[in-house]
């Protein structure tokens, strides 16, 4: 797979998850709610690394049935019955020889097609093997609870954040979601400290610092 490709497709996942973000971000107005901003973000997050963890890592898994697959052109990208192919592939080798590497690779998977039920129960299962010790683990099941049901960030989602954040404060996609649950359950104070290490951050996105810039002026502007 060529570096052009993946420049590509990186592109086209980033191109997609603004298309969908930016509405989204902007329905919820200046001071809008933590569940619409939690949205934007974790599609603009979560589609342009899932789109090239599907191809990269799904598309290589070594199947039990090869020939159930048909090998696309090189430097092509499967299409979507090649990918459903391999979704389902895995799917069925997970229900018999489950892993934590195996059910993660399924429920960003799961994610990618938007069955984000699914990706929540690949996670749950692959959190309940890890006993919530693996905070990536952990983190990546909040997310997909996040998508699948946004008013979970005030409870479920919400509380597995907080133990991510135990044992992984520095970790950016944690503090962003931490900070929203935190604001979202009427911890503002909470928040906005987590916000704020999370701007401090030299390496995030620059779209990313954007988001939390607004999102910390709107917490100091004076409620009507």
């Amino acid at each position: 797979m060529s570096p052009e490709f993946l420049g590509l497709a990186l592109a086209l996942g980033v191109l997609a998850a603004l298309l969908v973000a930016i509405p989204l971000w902007q329905a919820g107005g200046a001071g809008g709610s933590a569940r619409n901003r939690v949205g934007a973000v974790a599609t603009l997050l979560l589609l342009p690394l899932a789109v090239l963890s599907l191809y990269t890592q799904v598309s290589s898994y070594p199947w039990d049935n090869p020939e159930r697959l048909t090998a696309p052109p090189p430097g092509a990208a499967p299409g979507p019955e090649q990918i459903q192919a391999m979704v389902d592939g895995l799917a069925a080798r997970m229900a018999e020889e489950p892993t934590v590497e195996g059910l993660t690779m399924l429920g960003r998977s799961y994610a990618t097609l938007q069955r984000f039920e699914d990706a929540v129960q690949a996670y749950h299962q692959a959190w309940e093997m890890t006993g919530g010790e693996d905070p990536g683990v952990s983190l990546a099941y909040a997310e997909a609870l996040l998508l699948a049901d946004r008013n979970s960030i005030l409870t479920s989602a919400g509380d597995l954040l907080d133990s991510v954040l135990q044992q992984a404060p520095d970790s950016p996609k944690a503090l962003w979601y931490g900070g929203m649950s935190s604001i979202a359950r009427g911890r503002a104070d909470e928040g906005r400290e987590r916000l704020v290490r999370l701007l401090n951050q030299p390496d995030i996105p620059d779209e990313l610092r954007q988001v939390v810039q607004q999102q910390l002026a709107a917490l100091t502007e004076p409620q009507p």
